[in-house]
Formats: structure tokens, C-alpha cells, sequence
């Protein structure tokens, strides 16, 4: 569709998941985000991502969805972020105030646009 992530940004194989498992991440504490448009399947992308990291240890792989537009960010990390821990409301907080740090850039750049 119009306006949608080019496969070369998360096709396993091709163009960006090559570069990461040739070692464009950072080992320790990198992170992959994805823009796409509603509807989007990110089986495949997140399959990708997690391939081609692969190498760097086992990493958590997720979606958000966007406030407003109903975009979907593919989220993965790999093993060098900080281990969440397992109980729910760990990650629960440890997601609100990724969020919260989201919209607070979000709402900078549109200060910045106007």
C-alpha cells in the first residue's frame, strides 16, 4: 500500500536485516522501531528483525499500537537492553514510561513544526 514500510527496511534477507546481522546494531542495548500502517501483518517483519539478531543472543520482539493514527510499531530488542523482569507490572511500567517518553518526543517535534 501507499505510504507503507518498503520491504528492504524488514524483509528477512534483504537490505536493513542483512546490515544488522552483519553487526549495524549495537551488541549492548540496541533497539529496532517500525512504523506501519494499520492492518499490517508484522509477523514477518518481527520474524526478520529477530533472525537477523539472532547472533547477539535471544531478544524480545512486540507491537505497539500508535494513539491517533492506529499505526503499528514493530518493536524489537535485543539482548543487551536491560532484562525486564517477569512479573506483569514490571513491564507494565517499565511500557507506560516508554510510552510516556514517546509522547513527550512526539509532542516536542510538533512544537518544533509550528
Amino acid at each position: 500500500a501507499a505510504g507503507n514500510v518498503p520491504d528492504v527496511f524488514w524483509r528477512c534477507g534483504e537490505g536493513i536485516s542483512q546490515a544488522f546481522a552483519a553487526g549495524l546494531l549495537r551488541s549492548r542495548g540496541g533497539i529496532v522501531a517500525t512504523n506501519f500502517l494499520p492492518g499490517t501483518d508484522l509477523t514477518e517483519p518481527l520474524s526478520a528483525y529477530r533472525t537477523a539478531l539472532s547472533h547477539q543472543g535471544q531478544g524480545l520482539g512486540f507491537s505497539v499500537l500508535a494513539e491517533g493514527s492506529g499505526n503499528l510499531i514493530a518493536v524489537h530488542m535485543n539482548k543487551g537492553t536491560p532484562p525486564l523482569e517477569r512479573d506483569s507490572n514490571s513491564l507494565r511500567e517499565c511500557l507506560r514510561g516508554l510510552q510516556t517518553r514517546w509522547r513527550l518526543r512526539w509532542a516536542a517535534a510538533q512544537v518544533q513544526k509550528a
